[in-house]
């Protein structure tokens, strides 16, 4: 058994729940509930029976429904996870909310507050961003409230995660935000610089002499600016298997090695800023072409608003947002128009999935306050380049979505999903009909409520959001035939920290997880693409790994942190050559397998190259006139 295999085995799923409901908080620690929950803190309970559907009323209470409508922020809102009967132990009816901020060891993740004078500038930064961007969702539907309780906002990381939502009595104003602002500011370090760009921001709240949209762009400069500071180095790797029970691959992912020239130099787009992964839809014929294609039509486009970018001295996140949701729709009428051209209907249709995010390396907006000029200058005085690795850069990381092909930001401490499935389980919740744990045992619950391809680009909806890259970690883009059976969340441990510490490298990493997905999770086509993302100061390389009696060109090189590194063709994935987290005294050198033959391209491929350029200037025909 391997280091692997003894860390999945010790792996056990336990659900922290927090408890909402009359006197919850005087609940016995100890006591079982309802014959199923215990309770293992103050309101911290856990589900001993996660074979069981938990209970919920057939009309669900408006005080659950106000979750609901939120599934699709889950990295800052809870979900209602279920509801019980508590009147024997002198409590009332309890609703337990899931997806909660409470670690692995059932404690509260710490309050911002608590957090705030050990954070770096830019995490207080984005802290507050974060926390502008949930007042513009919450205020309208009067649950502003949630974020001036300073109890009730938790972090982990970077990521701002509410403990609950609650009710707002009265009318709240950005004024009252404002008051707890300049409370936690005024315990930041006197040499930082941001603390007194944040504080002239609080006062502006405070004389209301600016709107909530210009409150938001000043404070989107002042993160970006901070963020900056920080080098950023990127690696990528890509891996693709058809897995042990398919005798087809529908996947495909970019980049792979032939996007490398032969002596190793980059051709077009920096691919250590890009990734994309698509799983053609089962059940649809053509899948596989149809990921390819949406592959090709995605990476053409980033790269001429890539060229249109590196024109502008900055372009704001919601353009940028509002241009991948417009190439996600020229890549679906891309598809959709073969569709049209065979003939094809129902499910005949080719489709897929689609996960893309991109690193755009652009320098961040000049401050516009004398007070932050006069800091800032000294960077924005170097002659411009025409080389993008040259400038500043911002860390906007932007990630657009169709489909149930995950994203998760990985950190030494924590794994965390970015996306949500676009599901019919994801559908119901949201619509209010259901609870998720019920809308998952529908029979249908998987079915996709939108794919790549299937129907006119003005019918879909990409998800696009942004992070900001402020931390070292791993992006990790996967394929259902990955994440199924929480799949990630049970086995992230036992690669992301070991290549975070330099113990391994990325292709490795790729390699293993992969490997070890279809050992144990293998029902389904699998596809990993990871971007490394570091901001610290460069740790050293992995030794050399080699056997002294081979010859040098059977040596396996050292990775260079700072390019992107040489990605396998999806045809040549190998078995790993060593037991995963122990490495041999004298290993095997890894060989790849001789290549197998490649899938014929699809036909009329050179009308669709004019027709995806053609699509590609009209979706990009705006901003470069802007």
């Amino acid at each position: 058994m391997t280091p692997l295999d003894d860390h999945l085995s010790s792996v056990k799923l336990v659900r922290y729940l927090w408890a909402i409901g009359s006197h919850v908080e005087n609940a016995e620690i100890g006591t079982t509930i309802a014959d199923r929950y215990q309770v293992i803190a103050p309101r911290i309970w856990i589900d001993r029976h996660l074979d069981r559907v938990p209970a919920a009323p057939q009309t669900l209470p408006p005080e659950s429904l106000i979750y609901l409508k939120q599934i699709r922020q889950p990295l800052h809102i809870p979900q209602v996870y279920g509801f019980c009967d508590g009147r024997a132990q002198g409590m009332g009816d309890i609703m337990l909310l899931e997806n909660v901020p409470i670690d692995e060891h059932g404690q509260l993740y710490p309050t911002i507050e608590a957090m705030w004078s050990r954070a770096k500038s830019v995490r207080r930064a984005y802290w507050l961003a974060q926390i502008l961007d949930l007042w513009q969702i919450l205020e309208p539907q009067k649950l502003a409230a949630s974020l001036l309780d300073p109890d009730n906002i938790r972090v982990q990381g970077w990521r701002v995660w509410l403990l609950e939502l609650k009710p707002t009595i009265g009318k709240p104003s950005l004024i009252d935000l404002a008051y707890h602002w300049r409370r936690w500011l005024d315990r930041a370090d006197a040499n930082d610089p941001t603390p007194a760009q944040l504080l002239d921001l609080c006062q502006q709240i405070r004389s209301q002499v600016s709107d909530i949209d210009t409150i938001r762009d000043q404070l989107d400069r002042i993160l970006l600016e901070a963020a900056a500071r920080q080098p950023l180095r990127l690696s990528s790797f890509g891996i693709s298997d058809s897995g042990p029970s398919r005798l087809q691959n529908e996947d495909s992912c970019y980049p792979i090695a032939e996007d490398m020239g032969s002596a190793g130099e980059r051709r077009g787009i920096d691919q250590a800023n890009l990734a994309i992964l698509c799983d053609g839809v089962g059940g649809h014929e053509g899948g596989d072409v149809a990921s390819q294609l949406a592959v090709k039509t995605l990476k053409l486009q980033v790269e001429a608003f890539r060229n249109i970018i590196q024109t502008k001295s900055f372009v704001p996140a919601a353009v940028i947002c509002q241009q991948l949701a417009t190439m996600v729709r020229v890549t679906n009428n891309t598809i959709a128009q073969e569709n049209d051209a065979r003939d094809r209907l129902d499910r005949e249709r080719m489709a897929t999935t689609a996960v893309m995010a991109w690193q755009v390396a652009q320098a961040p907006p000049p401050l516009k306050t004398s007070k932050v000029v006069s800091i800032t200058t000294a960077s924005r005085t170097e002659p411009p380049s025409d080389h993008l690795s040259d400038r500043p850069n911002a860390h906007e990381l932007f990630i657009a979505s169709v489909g149930d092909s995950r994203a998760y930001w990985i950190s030494e401490h924590y794994c965390q999903q970015l996306t949500v499935d676009d599901d019919l389980a994801t559908q119901e919740v949201a619509a209010g009909n259901c609870l998720y744990r019920e809308a998952i045992q529908y029979e249908e619950a998987a079915a996709l409520t939108q794919a790549i391809g299937t129907r006119d680009g003005t019918m879909i909806t990409p998800d696009v959001r942004r992070i900001v890259i402020e931390e070292d970690g791993v992006l990790l883009l996967c394929s259902d035939g990955v994440s199924d059976n929480n799949w990630v969340e049970k086995s992230w441990k036992a690669f992301v920290p070991p290549l975070l510490e330099g113990l391994t490298t990325l292709e490795a990493t790729a390699r293993d997880w992969l490997e070890v997905t279809n050992d144990h999770n293998g029902h389904d086509n699998a596809t990993i693409v990871l971007i490394d993302c570091r901001v610290s100061e460069p740790a050293p390389s992995p030794l050399e790994i080699f056997d002294p009696k081979a010859n040098d060109r059977d040596r396996l090189p050292t990775p260079d942190r700072t390019t992107s590194e040489t990605i396998a063709p999806f045809d040549r994935l190998t078995e790993s050559s060593r037991a995963l987290l122990s490495i041999p005294a004298n290993p095997e050198p890894t060989r790849s397998e001789p290549p197998r033959r490649r899938r014929p391209k699809p036909t009329r491929s050179q009308q669709l190259g004019v027709a995806i350029a053609i699509a590609i200037l009209a979706s990009l025909g705006v901003l470069a006139q802007s």
